[in-house]
C-alpha cells in the first residue's frame, strides 16, 4: 500500500507498529513481529486527517494503545 510514508513508530515491545504518510492517513498493524509480507493489509486505517503528516510527528504508546499523529 504505497502512500508516501514520511513518518513510522514501533511500539516497545515491536509488536506494534504505525506509519503515516503525505496523503493524510495513519496505518496500524498488530503482530507485526510475525508479519511475513509488506503487503499485508493494516489492521486499522485512520479517516483522512485533513493534510499531510508531518515528518517525525508520530508516535505510539508502548503498549500500542494509543497513537498520536500531527
Amino acid at each position: 500500500m504505497p502512500f508516501g510514508v514520511v513518518s513510522v513508530a514501533i511500539s516497545a515491545d515491536g509488536d506494534c507498529v504505525v506509519a503515516g504518510g503525505g496523503d493524510g492517513y495513519v496505518v496500524f498493524w498488530k503482530d507485526a513481529k510475525s508479519r511475513t509480507s509488506t503487503s499485508e493489509p493494516p489492521t486499522w486505517r485512520s479517516e483522512d486527517l485533513g493534510g499531510p503528516i508531518i515528518r517525525r510527528c508520530l508516535d505510539i504508546s508502548d503498549d500500542g494503545n494509543y497513537v498520536v499523529a500531527c
